[in-house]
């Protein structure tokens, strides 16, 4: 009723009233946050929780890819429990036939030890997964 009256009544149109009624609202909030007694705690609880979420959907991904590449390769996941080093691995080697001896080195830096490198690549050669697709493979390393 006031709203229709004020509109009616004086030289400002509809479009100057919703800029009136944000910017109330937004010194209102800017109010609120600097008499609020617990803000600096805010940033510190957001934080936590945001990294809590961003470890979730991390966790969330590398099971996804190893449940995919698990096709390819099922006997990795067996080799190298973390989801890290496995993304790596996998990202490494990519279609199993191309896991030979030269890759050992490589394999050995990201996995940090020299004979489970080589139990992967001897993995790799007797796999027992099916094989992998190109759009696969690119889906893999985006």
């Amino acid at each position: 009723c006031i709203r229709d009256r004020f509109l009616k009544n004086s030289e400002f149109g509809q479009s100057d009233l919703e800029k009136a009624q944000l910017g109330l609202g937004h010194a209102f909030s800017r109010r609120r946050v600097a008499m609020d007694v617990n803000r600096q705690d805010k940033h510190i609880i957001q934080s936590s929780a945001l990294l809590e979420l961003m470890d979730k959907n991390i966790n969330t991904f590398c099971m996804r890819i190893k449940e995919w590449y698990g096709w390819h390769f099922p006997e990795l996941a067996r080799l190298i429990p973390d989801n890290t080093i496995y993304v790596k691995v996998a990202n490494l080697i990519g279609d199993k036939v191309n896991a030979t001896d030269e890759l050992v080195p490589q394999l050995e830096e990201i996995i940090g030890d020299g004979d489970l490198a080589q139990r992967v690549v001897d993995s790799a050669k007797t796999s027992m997964g099916q094989e992998i697709g190109e759009t696969d493979l690119c889906l893999l390393y985006t």
